[in-house]
């Protein structure tokens, strides 16, 4: 099982005429390196009607009600992530809790906050007790690779305000052990405890 952990998939309010175009063609790429899985989000109305990285409350709504009819359709091919704002912390909560609820199963930050921020501090309480992962983009804005200039080095433990427990990820951890680490950049695992890290998106 290959699973993609960080796709995207984009609806009818996007600023974009050919999305259902863009869509399919992400499960036929999909298809043809052989992935089993997308792991999705919708980041609101893709700016279109506010910022993509700052989402409102009635795109992100909207967003994530496109991902989970998306996923009714496609139960085999596609899980959602849960879109939150964490700026807005009653609403990021609720719905939160809706969409696990309808069947998401893991939560997307964008970059709308740092991750050492106290404002996801209800959040990840919220994830740890749903027991489910967290994607969050790091904020590097750099736009391509530089011939002297390495990565960046995923951070230890001690750098994270935020873990969520590899037991609760069984399917993530799976994957990690499929396809390598170094398939899964964004996400730093220590191979001698049991905690997974987010480190970007």
């Amino acid at each position: 099982m290959l699973i993609d952990v960080h796709a995207h998939f984009l609806h009818d309010r996007s600023p974009r005429s050919d999305w259902p175009a863009r869509n399919a063609s992400r499960l036929r790429a999909g298809d043809r390196v052989g992935i089993t899985v997308h792991v999705a989000s919708i980041l609101g109305s893709w700016g279109a009607t506010s910022p993509i990285y700052f989402p409102s409350p009635p795109d992100i709504e909207y967003g994530n009600d496109f991902l989970l009819q998306l996923q009714r359709t496609n139960p085999a091919r596609i899980r959602g992530y849960a879109v939150v704002n964490p700026n807005f912390t009653t609403h990021a909560l609720a719905e939160l809790a809706r969409c696990l609820d309808a069947g998401m199963i893991g939560i997307k930050l964008a970059a709308s906050r740092r991750a050492n921020d106290p404002l996801l501090d209800p959040i990840c309480r919220a994830a740890r007790e749903r027991g489910v992962p967290v994607l969050q983009h790091i904020w590097q804005h750099r736009r391509r690779e530089y011939p002297d200039r390495k990565p960046p080095t995923p951070p230890s433990s001690a750098h994270w305000r935020h873990a969520i427990p590899a037991s609760t990820s069984s399917w993530l951890t799976s994957a990690v052990a499929v396809t390598g680490s170094t398939r899964l950049p964004w996400c730093a695992i220590s191979r001698t405890s049991s905690w997974i890290f987010p480190e970007a998106g």
